[in-house]
């Protein structure tokens, strides 16, 4: 009897893909491609199943229930260099926005288009803590290249529930 493998040789777990893509729990680098859209969140608690509500603008609270001020929240396209693919990033922790900011406001570093983050995560889940450390400068590689010039990408459409990015000669969908 031959010894049959229980998973093919050279595997490693999927990491999810598809376009949508979230700060890791430890460790991450991404480069930012587009310029992000800041998006607000309340929660809609007239129902029995708390709906979100998603605007361009920060508004007055819809409900009062706790805590329940509108959070901030904002999405742009990035390389995750990890699962190799351009997904919509999406960042609520303030720890990397923050960090971001900071960078950003540096003239040393600015554009954060313009280098790699390498995002690492600390502490337990409601204690968790995010450093945001910047690669230097340089071009975007040739794979990152190619695969932005196969798709389209219109973030806009995000606002009217339509993925913002579409393969060329692709049809976009709703969600």
């Amino acid at each position: 009897m031959t010894k049959e493998t229980f998973l093919p040789e050279g595997y490693t777990v999927n990491q999810g893909g598809g376009k949508y893509l979230k700060p890791d729990l430890w460790e991450q680098k991404i480069r930012i491609l587009w310029n992000s859209l800041l998006w607000w969140v309340d929660w809609d608690r007239s129902w029995e199943k708390p709906d979100p509500v998603f605007t361009r603008e920060k508004k007055a609270q819809i409900n009062e229930w706790k805590d329940n001020r509108p959070k901030e929240f904002w999405k742009f396209p990035a390389w995750d260099y990890k699962a190799k693919v351009i997904g919509i990033y999406t960042i609520t922790q303030n720890t990397i926005k923050e960090a971001i900011v900071s960078l950003y406001n540096n003239p040393e570093w600015g554009d954060p288009k313009e280098y790699d983050l390498n995002i690492v995560g600390t502490g337990d889940w409601l204690a968790r803590k995010y450093n945001v450390q910047p690669s230097p400068k340089k071009e975007l590689t040739e794979e990152q290249k190619n695969e932005l010039d196969k798709v389209e990408i219109n973030m806009e459409l995000l606002f009217e529930n339509w993925e913002p990015i579409t393969e060329i000669n692709s049809e976009s969908t709703p969600f």
